[in-house]
């Protein structure tokens, strides 16, 4: 089956910890102490590692991460018919007390905290070697995952790679370069032991491979402008063949292709189980013909307007695909990549069954285009940002002869179109150093050496007096 099993075991904080912290196993149920006996239990709590990469509504991925990603940037505003109302981060007009920011370091850390427990417990676990070993590396992997996550939306952050007593759990931030170091750590230790995607069982994809975590690893050298770096393990992700660009650029977005060829990373959801594991932006994205249709993510006409003509001379389709003109009125556009037809229909609001994309092989493509050009070899970058451009019903003409900085230009509007409402764009905007300009031009209150990241959630900050505000906040 396509989907992992998301058992919920053993939820906790790994930085809000109370005194009665340990005392909330049932006393005849699991312990820390006794569960992990056997190779099953030791599944069970990888899985539950996973069970953080979540986009159901309020989750990490449910108007978290992604609703930063893509109300911040220049892409979109939030709807106001949710109680959820992101104007004050499309006007910058935050305090550190908003819900999202909150549920984004709640999420992480607890994903931190499922991934360092069993990192600790595994190695007294009767299993097979070759077994163990992997489950290792995904929840190294993971646990540098969730870190980097973090650190894209905060910066420096407390690096935690233990589980934390409640007399211990009040720690201060790392450095952003102690926090890189921590995440690149993870990611190298993890890939040897990863397999690759075609060597996993169907009843495993999803699960993190050694693919994924070497391109999670070129993403970091590139927020950290370390070019050289990120094009050679870039290189080793194309020389494996492990992936490919889909033909129709519409499979991406389609239930029957999830985990194909085109994924590197994706949140597994799937629609009607009892413990909430759809996709929230199935309804979010909505103004019609879901449970409870929202129309939330609504795009700009500059977006819809920016798009070019293809090689046929026909509009570039990516445009009609990721954006709807909706049904309540002709100026009214909507997202529409996750409001895709579902037989039958949930039966519930916020359960879609379409995979949330992380990573999408043409997103490490510009990725590692950008890197080529950033390392002066802008002729080898050109091919691959066309390859991106000249899938065969996306048919862009080829772009050649483009200076350094052209190229630049070129991929800042390439992910734009490509990666529309995929929760990338702010954070692009913020690496790239263009953030302030771009989104002032937008009339937005961005404030250069404030604005490229978030505060720090106040309820943490008085949990935990060790924690320092961003600046400026």
């Amino acid at each position: 089956m396509k989907k992992i099993l998301l058992f919920l075991f053993l939820a906790f904080s790994a930085v809000n910890c109370k005194k009665d912290w340990l005392d909330t196993f049932p006393p005849d149920g699991p312990t820390p102490a006794n569960y992990y006996s056997n190779a099953a239990e030791a599944l069970a709590g990888l899985n539950a590692c996973y069970d953080n990469l979540s986009a159901q509504f309020d989750r990490l991925y449910g108007l978290g991460i992604d609703a930063i990603g893509m109300y911040c940037g220049d892409e979109c505003v939030g709807g106001r018919t949710s109680p959820r109302d992101f104007s004050s981060f499309e006007q910058f007009n935050l305090n550190g007390a908003e819900v999202t920011l909150q549920n984004i370091w709640r999420e992480s850390y607890t994903g931190i905290f499922r991934c360092n427990q069993l990192l600790e417990k595994l190695p007294d676990v009767p299993m097979a070697a070759d077994l163990k070993a992997r489950y290792k590396a995904e929840a190294t992997f993971l646990r540098g995952f969730y870190h980097f996550e973090l650190f894209k939306c905060f910066g420096g952050i407390p690096v935690v790679t233990k589980v934390l007593t409640p007399d211990d759990a009040r720690v201060a931030r790392n450095t952003r370069a102690e926090t890189i170091a921590q995440i690149e750590s993870d990611f190298k230790s993890a890939i040897p032991d990863l397999p690759q995607k075609s060597k996993y069982a169907a009843n495993d994809l999803g699960r993190i491979t050694k693919g994924a975590a070497q391109a999670y690893l070129m993403k970091l050298y590139i927020f950290d402008k370390r070019w050289n770096e990120a094009v050679a393990v870039g290189q080793e992700v194309i020389n494996s063949n492990e992936y490919s660009l889909f033909a129709d650029y519409n499979d991406n977005f389609n239930t029957a292709k999830e985990n194909g060829s085109e994924s590197i990373f994706e949140v597994q959801c799937k629609t009607g189980t009892a413990t909430g594991e759809g996709n929230a932006h199935y309804d979010l994205e909505s103004f019609e013909n879901t449970p409870n249709p929202r129309g939330y993510t609504q795009p700009f006409a500059s977006l819809r307007n920016s798009f070019q003509n293809n090689a046929a001379g026909a509009k570039d389709p990516r445009r009609d695909f990721s954006i709807k003109v909706n049904i309540i009125s002709s100026t009214l556009l909507t997202s529409f990549k996750y409001n895709r037809p579902q037989t039958p229909q949930p039966a519930v609001q916020y359960d879609g069954e379409l995979n949330y994309k992380l990573m999408r092989y043409a997103d490490f493509l510009l990725l590692f285009a950008e890197a080529q050009n950033e390392a002066g070899n802008t002729t080898e970058a050109l091919k691959y940002l066309n390859l991106v451009r000249q899938r065969a019903n996306v048919n862009m003409p080829a772009l050649n002869n483009l200076s350094q900085q052209q190229f630049r230009q070129a991929i800042y509007d390439e992910r734009k179109w490509e990666l529309a409402f995929e929760g990338h764009r702010y954070f692009d905007l913020v690496r790239w150093g263009i953030a302030g300009a771009v989104l002032r031009a937008q009339g937005r209150n961005f404030v250069d050496g404030k604005h490229e990241l978030m505060p720090i959630p106040t309820n943490e900050i008085t949990l935990n007096p060790k924690l320092a505000q961003n600046p400026m906040y």
